[in-house]
């Protein structure tokens, strides 16, 4: 752990934050505004927009399947042009900044092209430019392999970024910036008025991340968690309201509600895929689901005797059409695939979860969006529904068991 004189913040950037020119500008005052004092701050950016999804599309229109490790140093381009614009606009504020890559920054990996891990973080060259008097603004999402080459760490990767400078810098926080003001109990887009979480402990806002949740990544989350760096989930230019995730357990509402106090909430994603068939047979296709970019972590399985069900999210993925394709022609045989489906999840905690098990299954039923299986969880109980319902899905639970919990008969 690095001391620091005053109380350094992490503070992370998102791809919506800064996708105009217009935004870096505003996010560039917020920084300034935040190092007021001489509080020593560390930032950490996506890329603009869209970017990162546009440079795939260029490499896919050269190549059917780009080399991984091309593809780092093509994808690795747009979080470096982020930092290099903030930095300039820092300095049009009268303030010292400097842009820094993931290598150049101390970050470490493993190796992995386009899903590396990071192994050390040694920010010797950030604690310098911080004695100097500068911000130090860090290209997330990439970094540096044992063999000097640079490295992407997948998705979710600038957050991870965050936390680990976080970490090694022995921040007082980290702060990741998005355009929502932290966690709520659903989705705003799918459910009207869904109560915000003033706090959550790290252990429940993994398996909500990992279940669906798109404010912060299940493994930065987690990262958080395992080196006690308390976690801030904040709008870029929005209200002051916003999360806080530490290790302290429990839940807690910006409101009073009638709403559950174990339930973190509701969530969903489109899982493209369910197969069915002999545990063996997809034993041996871990490896390609990997490869096609799903994690362990999205992968929720079922086994009975010799069978086992797959649940795959496929959405992150630059290609989840092609992807879901290729997936199902090379299980040709070896398993049933069933596609258009979404997953809905309710994330409690552990001794509730139990209780909802039977509820969740009777709520989807008399919305008339039956459950195609049910997956449970220690902290959440998931089921699989026909995309067409998950709308309806999400807004049913929620109604339900978040906002007016029932006593239903299991």
């Amino acid at each position: 752990m690095i001391q620091t004189t005053k109380s350094l913040i992490v503070q992370k950037y998102g791809g919506s934050s800064l996708s105009s020119i217009d935004k870096v500008n505003a996010v560039a005052q917020k920084i300034v505004a935040s190092a007021a004092g001489g509080r020593p701050i560390v930032v950490v950016v996506s890329a603009m927009g869209n970017t990162t999804s546009e440079l795939i599309e260029r490499a896919h229109a050269v190549s059917d399947e780009p080399p991984r490790r091309e593809l780092d140093m093509l994808l690795s381009s747009g979080e470096r042009m982020s930092m290099a614009l903030l930095a300039m606009a820092i300095e049009s504020l009268g303030r010292q900044a400097i842009s820094l890559t993931g290598p150049q920054s101390g970050i470490a990996t493993d190796g992995d092209h386009t899903n590396a891990t990071i192994t050390q973080v040694e920010p010797r060259r950030i604690t310098r430019e911080l004695a100097a008097g500068k911000i130090v603004i860090v290209a997330g999402y990439q970094g540096e392999g044992p063999n000097g080459e640079v490295t992407t760490l997948g998705r979710g990767g600038s957050d991870t970024t965050a936390l680990a400078l976080a970490g090694a810098l022995n921040a007082e926080r980290c702060e990741i910036y998005s355009d929502v003001n932290g966690v709520y109990t659903a989705d705003p887009r799918l459910v009207d008025g869904p109560m915000h979480l003033e706090r959550v402990d790290a252990e429940l806002m993994v398996e909500y991340a990992l279940r669906g949740a798109r404010v912060l990544h299940p493994a930065s989350v987690a990262f958080a968690h395992r080196h006690e760096v308390p976690l801030h989930a904040l709008s870029t230019f929005g209200d002051d309201r916003h999360t806080v995730i530490s290790s302290e357990s429990g839940l807690s509402f910006s409101r009073e509600s009638d709403g559950d106090p174990q339930v973190v909430g509701v969530t969903s994603r489109k899982a493209r895929l369910r197969m069915r068939g002999a545990a063996e047979a997809l034993r041996t296709m871990e490896p390609a689901f990997e490869q096609h970019g799903c994690s362990a972590e999205e992968i929720l399985r079922r086994t009975a005797k010799d069978q086992h069900d797959y649940l795959l999210d496929l959405d992150d993925l630059p290609d989840p059409e092609g992807a879901s394709e290729r997936i199902a022609r090379e299980l040709h045989g070896k398993a049933s695939v069933t596609d258009a489906l979404a997953s809905v999840s309710i994330v409690a905690t552990a001794s509730h979860v139990a209780t909802l098990a039977g509820q969740v299954e009777q709520v989807l039923a008399e919305a008339g969006a039956p459950a195609v299986a049910t997956y449970r969880r220690p902290l959440s109980v998931t089921c699989a529904v026909p995309a067409d319902d998950r709308a309806a899905a999400v807004r049913a639970l929620h109604e339900s068991l978040v906002e007016a919990p029932l006593a239903l008969t299991s």
